[in-house]
């Protein structure tokens, strides 16, 4: 039984009725819920001091199965169900990110190194300021090269978590998926 499951179904639960709850236990409908919902509804109508009921006995369909026991089922990583993918992505991202970064510290350095060569002179105010379109390609690069650098890793990672999410809504339309 998944410890950390129990928990977050603890915390989900919590809000819900003791009649509610109860009527959950009572009805003890595995096709709708996992064996760990069912440890939450006890431990909490325990601390509630509820009597705990007898349950119904288990109906004949399947239960609904966790991803991980499928993947163990199908092969996991080279039946290609368990995808690399996000993970390779989020490793491009980091380079990406630090790519562009010292990219633009390097061409910020080099308009501060070559400031009196190529700088133009603006007018800011009625006072002349020298200034060098590698400085503000640099801060640009930095700034603006994160941020869209982010947006495309993030739509990469989208498409395979739609990936994903399509295929549990696969899994629980599939007859004898245990799904209601």
């Amino acid at each position: 039984m998944d410890a950390i499951l129990v928990e977050q179904m603890r915390d989900y639960l919590s809000s819900k009725s003791t009649e509610e709850l109860v009527k959950m236990w009572v009805e003890n409908d595995r096709t709708k819920h996992v064996e760990e919902t069912f440890e939450a509804i006890r431990q909490i109508l325990e601390e509630r001091g509820e009597r705990i009921p007898a349950q119904m006995p288990r109906r004949k369909t399947q239960p609904i199965r966790k991803a991980q026991d499928i993947e163990k089922e199908h092969g996991g990583f080279f039946s290609f169900r368990t995808l690399i993918s996000p993970i390779v992505i989020k490793i491009i991202y980091v380079l990406g990110m630090l790519a562009l970064t010292i990219g633009g510290i390097v061409m910020i350095m080099m308009g501060l190194d070559v400031m009196g060569l190529g700088a133009e002179k603006l007018n800011i105010f009625g006072k002349q300021i020298s200034f060098n379109k590698q400085i503000l390609i640099g801060v640009a690069l930095i700034v603006l090269g994160n941020i869209g650098w982010r947006l495309v890793c993030e739509g990469w990672i989208l498409f395979f978590r739609m990936r994903d999410i399509l295929g549990s809504i696969e899994r629980h339309l599939k007859p004898g998926s245990g799904a209601p």
